[in-house]
């Protein structure tokens, strides 16, 4: 005989306002609670398989009841069906759920209408669970045409008294009875911990068999066409690099214009901009836009060996990018370049010019200019000489990584107190990590969930040395070599080009501040209308390149640019690389 799942019923009751025409649920609580038009349920949920519940908490479970609202009847309302869904992930958001309510109302005079309810679980401080959890907004729809919105609320006393009300069947036994209790509230409060005491989940966090879940589609790019360079300075095809790669580049030729190099920041690697977490890459959106797209890995990217070297931003401006733009001039033919670099991409491209590179038409630059001006704890880091401390402790390299190492757990409990911008403090490690050593690259509220789990493999190795030259920059507020001379800033007309500075508005890395002293800075030595600025009103950093909303919010104007000044790109050699 096949053995009986365990189920579990309980009833719950919730009150608060509604009101009928409100068309948001504070406008529905302020004026249900100012015309005295109260809504209450009392719901009887049955949840028919604990451990499929345990396993997947979306599953829908059924519910039935009665809900009181004077302002549609003056008789209980019977609730005959519905579902009640316990945890179903919201992707669009980072580390967020909902609970979810939906049922049919009939009125005793056979009017019925429909009740969609929801509570919003996502990541935030522990002292904001219980009113996550016991907060519901509330829509009341007839014949598909919504009538009104409230909210309602949990009292403590109706909780406790849910709490009594817990019934579990199925199983036989005071004791797997309890059982079953338990492991009901574990699987709930153990997905919850880690979205309000994710600081804390160091054991589900540090777990080395956890699979993140991915999101990821399927990539609307055709098989790149890649060369990489070697200790000799020799282009060799292929995409596996030998163990002396400090270079490389990904084709994607979408068509005649461009030739477009881009090329990501510190510690991460070209291929971030066609991860296909979003709707559209900037890889795809620069692809299916006509354009010749290369991605170019300098010698910080993660994708090759030289990441865990030792060098400075001087070496990837007067050596990186010079043997790039020669290699793509050479075998596209073309006679100049434009270029999108983000972060150290955006400063040493601009160093690489004012350095005495040639062959670039245009160029995008997004968040980190040749006048940095950063956050107060990058401010403080500076001050303190972290990158210094770095060196003498014999540190090479740092990495914001996962690994359940004790190491990496003493590190990350560390971490916990240092200050992060308002509503971004995050569960996840790598957050904390790139808080710790750049500074936050992100806004929370601009990725969804795929970006954000992907976070982990898309960081990596960041060389000590490099950091103490971009600490050394920060701290001037002006580019200047690894020695802290002024070798780059006195040529100044040879950015003579147009430019276009992509700045997030809450941008704690490098703040608008830095890119409007660079703009003012070029205005005054050329021509001023040479120069754009994209200021992105709720964008930090990364996030402008990799934001859920980034193909309608920032890659327009982008393009925008870069599409005014495709005149005169060369005709194409080769179609391969």
């Amino acid at each position: 005989m096949t053995d009986t799942p365990a189920a579990l019923r309980f009833t719950e009751k919730m009150t608060g306002w509604f009101h009928l025409g409100a068309t948001s649920f504070e406008t529905g609580l302020v004026d249900g609670k100012a015309d005295a038009s109260p809504l209450t349920f009392v719901l009887t949920i049955d949840i028919p398989d604990v451990d499929a519940a345990i396993a997947d908490p979306s599953l829908p479970a059924p519910l039935h009841g009665y809900v009181e609202a004077p302002a549609i009847s003056p008789d209980r309302i019977d609730v005959p069906s519905g579902t009640f869904r316990l945890m179903v992930p919201e992707p669009d958001q980072v580390q967020a759920s909902t609970m979810r309510y939906s049922m049919e109302l009939v009125t005793t005079d056979g009017r019925r209408l429909q009740f969609d309810g929801h509570k919003n679980l996502h990541h935030d401080s522990i002292l904001k669970m219980w009113p996550a959890t016991t907060t519901l907004y509330v829509t009341i729809s007839e014949s598909g045409i919504e009538i009104g919105r409230g909210i309602i609320i949990i009292k403590p006393l109706d909780f406790a008294r849910q709490l009594r009300t817990m019934r579990v069947t199925g199983v036989r036994g005071r004791r797997r009875r309890i059982a079953t209790l338990a492991a009901f509230g574990r699987g709930f409060f153990g997905r919850l911990t880690p979205l309000y005491a994710g600081e804390l989940a160091t054991a589900a966090r540090f777990a080395p068999d956890a699979t993140p879940p991915d999101g990821r589609r399927a990539t609307r790019l055709p098989v790149g066409a890649a060369c990489w360079c070697d200790a000799s300075g020799a282009w060799l095809d292929g995409t596996s690099v030998g163990p002396d790669a400090w270079l490389k580049l990904t084709r994607y030729q979408g068509g005649t214009r461009g030739p477009l190099l881009l090329a990501a920041g510190f510690a991460m690697e070209a291929h971030s901009f066609a991860t296909p977490t979003i709707s559209t890459t900037l890889a795809e959106y620069a692809f299916e836009h006509g354009y010749d797209v290369w991605l170019f890995d300098y010698r910080a990217s993660i994708a090759l060996p030289t990441a865990t070297s030792a060098f400075t931003i001087d070496e990837v401006a007067m050596a990186d990018w010079p043997a790039a733009v020669a290699e793509v001039r050479g075998r596209t033919g073309a006679e100049t370049v434009q270029v999108l670099g983000h972060c150290v991409g955006s400063l040493s491209i601009l160093m690489a010019v004012l350095g005495g590179l040639e062959g670039v038409r245009s160029i995008v630059c997004s968040q980190f200019t040749v006048h940095p001006a950063t956050s107060r704890l990058n401010r403080t880091k500076n001050a303190l000489h972290v990158g210094d401390a770095m060196r003498w402790l014999h540190l090479r390299t740092v990495a914001p990584n996962a690994k359940p190492t004790f190491t990496n757990k003493l590190l990350d409990r560390a971490l916990v107190v240092l200050p992060v911008p308002k509503g971004e403090r995050c569960g996840r490690p790598v957050c904390r990590w790139l808080n710790a050593i750049f500074g936050l690259t992100h806004a929370h509220g601009q990725l969804n969930d795929a970006t954000h789990e992907s976070f982990d493999e898309a960081f990596g190795y960041a060389n000590v040395k490099g950091l103490r030259h971009l600490s050394r920059i920060s701290r001037g507020g002006a580019a200047v070599d690894a020695a802290g001379k002024d070798v780059y800033l006195p040529n100044v007309d040879r950015l003579a080009m147009p430019i276009l500075f992509v700045q997030g508005a809450r941008n704690h890395i490098f703040r608008p501040a830095g890119t409007a002293r660079t703009v003012a800075w070029l205005s005054e030595a050329n021509d001023p209308s040479l120069y754009e600025t994209l200021l992105l009103p709720e964008y930090a950093h990364l996030d402008a390149m990799v934001g859920k909303d980034a193909p309608t919010d920032v890659f327009p104007g982008i393009f925008a640019h870069l599409d005014r000044f495709n005149e005169g790109a060369g005709s194409d050699r080769s179609a391969t690389v």
